[in-house]
């Protein structure tokens, strides 16, 4: 911790990759970018950060005669497509960007995919910080290299790699943040600890139980701690590719109902009901425990307050559809992550990607629309 009250972590990427966290210390953020050298910074962001924070980010960088200037854009998932990739890029460029350019994304995930896929691919790559505004893009999508903007059948279909040179998160943005949309976040969080670590998982319930509005009163500490929960688990892969795929858990499912709801769920949102279908399937199928499947609806559900049942409206045959263009479809067909407990997943042959079918896909997604009960036992592949 340095003596400006920043915690510094550090994100293994294809590069280490400093991640500054503390709380109203946009003042020292000129400090931090000045160790880079660069022509001018183009500052990507959110209309709704924008309006929030723009006045007084952008202050910060011309009370140091920093050249800058901004583009705006829609920030949600319905406009993270090729259409606002491409009038993003071509914007970039109209303001100079050159290749001794700094990007920076002010803004949640959204904001943080559309920046990095243009910063990855204007003249093969410049580099860019991430100045993320939201608890969810803090404690989850910054931590990542992967960009990636939504195809027309479904979410993250096209992307790339491209790190940040920096991470800048500032907790006060989170303050202004909807109960709701810190929620969704947590969600992450409670991943971390059901795939990787159950006494992680056992401190943050602990926390939950205390309330929500309780973590407001530590809220650097508590990102700090979720952080780390998914920095643990990158560590040893930092591209997802091999052992972290287990951040994915839940996602299958999640991604699909996500998608099919068309913005009327938080991602955090739809990963819960994708978790609690995940854990559906994996009772099921004899590789969990009923008392863990009760668990996953105990703490997403009672404990943080956020959906664990599929809404009505959303059908089985759209969901299951968009499941079938997921992208870590593989040769094997249509995957997923099976839990055996807290800190365990179901391996099948070395892989943390179980192969389904259809019919216990279906089952799942059924079961996933009632409280507890399975609505039926599916069979084995």
């Amino acid at each position: 911790m340095s003596s400006n009250g920043i915690l510094e972590l550090t994100v293994k990427l294809d590069r280490p990759c400093p991640y500054y966290l503390g709380e109203n210390i946009v003042g020292s953020f000129a400090d931090y970018l000045n160790e880079f050298e660069y022509d001018r910074i183009a500052i990507v962001a959110g209309r709704t950060p924008f309006e929030l924070f723009g006045d007084e980010f952008t202050g910060a960088l011309s009370k140091r005669d920093i050249p800058h200037f901004s583009v705006a854009i829609e920030d949600t998932e319905v406009e993270k497509g090729w259409r606002s990739l491409a009038s993003l890029c071509e914007k970039l460029l109209e303001g100079g960007v050159t290749r001794d350019s700094i990007i920076i994304a002010l803004g949640g995930g959204v904001t943080g995919n559309i920046a990095g896929m243009a910063a990855g691919l204007i003249y093969r790559g410049v580099r860019f910080v991430e100045v993320p505004t939201t608890m969810m893009a803090q404690t989850d999508s910054v931590l990542s290299q992967k960009q990636a903007i939504n195809g027309s059948t479904g979410k993250n279909q096209f992307g790339l790699y491209h790190s940040p040179i920096f991470i800048w998160a500032d907790v006060a943005y989170v303050k202004t943040e909807p109960v709701r949309q810190v929620k969704a976040a947590i969600v992450e969080g409670i991943k971390n600890g059901l795939v990787n670590s159950p006494h992680w998982l056992g401190e943050l319930s602990a926390r939950l139980s205390e309330g929500i509005t309780n973590i407001y009163g530590s809220l650097t500490d508590f990102t700090r701690m979720i952080v780390n929960s998914k920095l643990a688990i990158l560590d040893c892969d930092p591209s997802e590719k091999k052992d972290a795929i287990i951040l994915e858990y839940g996602h299958t499912f999640g991604h699909a109902i996500e998608w099919v709801s068309r913005g009327s769920l938080l991602h955090g949102e739809a990963v819960s009901i994708g978790m609690c279908a995940a854990a559906q399937l994996s009772s099921a199928l004899g590789i969990m425990d009923d008392d863990i499947l009760a668990m996953h609806y105990y703490t997403l559900g009672e404990l943080l307050g956020t959906p664990v049942r599929i809404p009505e409206g959303l059908r089985t045959d759209d969901i299951y559809a968009t499941m079938l263009r997921d992208n870590k479809r593989n040769r094997a067909g249509l995957t997923c992550l099976l839990l055996k407990e807290p800190g365990c997943l179901y391996k099948v042959g070395g892989s943390y990607l179980t192969k389904i079918n259809e019919a216990d896909a279906r089952c799942a997604l059924e079961a996933a629309r009632t409280d507890m009960g399975l609505v039926a036992h599916v069979g084995t592949n």
